[in-house]
């Protein structure tokens, strides 16, 4: 569950309602240790299990309450992901560099993507803007024929309001179920007990259209900005974790390769288009192009195609750009992203 404090700072973003439900929740007391602190070792434990003190000084203001958001793995059949982050209504203060911490990773663990979970409407809006059609998976057929031949023994009620099989009248429900793309909750075991192909998620979805171009952009909210006006978009927590070190790698020749969740999206030829912050700090702007030319290389390697959109400014980031321009911001932000450079122009 989201409260309302949290549920409008997501809504100032223009983020889509029913995303916003599928994927934060927040967090308060104790908790926020259980969601953020999970990678520590043993080590930092007392016998009976309690966090040694000095990670309880350290997140002390978790109990303050915040946000979490965390999405789907990609390394792991796109099943929910244990990492995530977390940002604290009270944010603690960096003394390095004098300024609030405003999100949080978990320690000891090395970051990650977010990908979000998708709503039938948004994953129709992606389809929509592509004109690819909605696909179909051969289980989501294949039930919906033995359904309205009757095969169903037993009727399970989803979240959603539906049966995945019966004979008893919800033939129907179960085909209009299948249609907009919403698993019920046991069609699992159904597939797992007639060892069928399983249905798609929206990113399994994506991965067969590399036509499809997907953005990276900093931060989850931009990210789920750009999902809820039909673009596909994925999350970095920072400018440079798209990419990683390499083995052999060093400071003279900078071998990287893309971070490991990125790479079940890198199929040969998709376009991957960087939409970064614009910021006015020169320093900053110095950052952002240093990632976003090394980001870029490591697109390229992999057989992508690379590009660059600018947002105009003055708004720092491309939620803060849609909420500013109202009913025009689509329409504004498909043509800045169709006019993207290339990494080469770019540079």
């Amino acid at each position: 569950m989201i409260n309302s404090h949290n549920f409008t700072e997501w809504l100032n973003s223009v983020v889509d309602p029913d995303l916003i439900r599928l994927n934060v929740k927040s967090l308060s007391g104790d908790t926020p240790h259980e969601y953020l602190l999970y990678g520590l070792p043993r080590s930092e434990r007392r016998n009976d299990g309690r966090l040694r003190d000095k990670w309880l000084r350290r997140y002390a203001h978790l109990s303050s309450g915040g946000w979490w958001v965390s999405g789907l793995d990609p390394l792991n059949d796109w099943q929910p992901m244990l990492w995530g982050r977390f940002k604290p209504d009270e944010p603690c203060i960096d003394k390095s560099k004098n300024q609030p911490i405003r999100y949080e990773s978990p320690p000891k663990v090395s970051n990650r993507v977010t990908y979000f979970d998708v709503t039938p409407f948004i994953w129709d809006r992606v389809a929509q803007r592509y004109g690819i059609k909605r696909y179909h998976s051969p289980l989501a057929l294949r039930l919906a024929d033995k359904s309205r031949r009757g095969g169903g023994q037993d009727n399970h009620l989803s979240s959603n309001g539906v049966y995945s099989l019966g004979r008893t009248g919800e033939k129907q429900s179960l085909l209009s179920c299948l249609k907009e793309g919403i698993r019920p909750s046991a069609l699992k075991q159904v597939q797992n007990r007639l060892k069928l192909p399983k249905t798609l998620c929206f990113w399994e979805w994506v991965q067969l259209h590399p036509e499809i171009p997907i953005i990276w952009t900093e931060g989850e909210k931009k990210a789920a900005c750009l999902l809820s006006l039909g673009f596909v978009a994925i999350a970095l927590p920072g400018i440079w974790n798209g990419r990683v070190k390499t083995e052999n790698c060093n400071k003279y020749l900078h071998n990287e390769t893309l971070h490991p969740d990125l790479m079940p999206m890198a199929q040969r030829g998709r376009k991957i288009i960087i939409l970064f912050d614009k910021d006015e700090k020169p320093q900053t702007r110095y950052a952002v192009y240093q990632a976003t030319i090394r980001t870029g290389k490591t697109i390229e390697a992999a057989g992508c195609e690379c590009e660059v959109a600018l947002l105009p400014g003055p708004e720092k980031g491309v939620d803060d750009f849609v909420a500013a321009r109202g009913t025009s911001a689509e329409a504004l932000l498909t043509k800045i992203i169709d006019d993207a450079y290339s990494l080469k122009d770019y540079q």
